[in-house]
């Protein structure tokens, strides 16, 4: 599955019924993602415009998170800005 739409998923899923997801649809801003793949020890992430690494491609750049870490078997992603 693309990056993209595993966030984007993984946002979906705190809706409770389909009248939630309906209602978040219609009265939100439609989200751009613009990843940008970075290869790490065993596996790959997508940064995000809003993480700190996203312009260097620095994967260990201090400062705000926002990706998809991809390794086998376990996906985690960090959204603290």
């Amino acid at each position: 599955m693309p990056a993209p739409t595993y966030v984007t998923l993984l946002g979906f899923s705190v809706m409770r019924t389909v009248e939630a997801l309906v209602t978040h649809l219609r009265e939100s801003q439609v989200q751009h993602f613009l990843p940008r793949l970075v290869p790490i020890e065993h596996g790959r992430c997508t940064l995000y415009r809003e993480d700190a690494g996203y312009e260097s491609l620095n994967f260990d750049a201090p400062g705000s998170r926002h990706r998809l870490i991809m390794k086998a078997g376990n996906w985690r992603y960090l959204r603290d800005f």
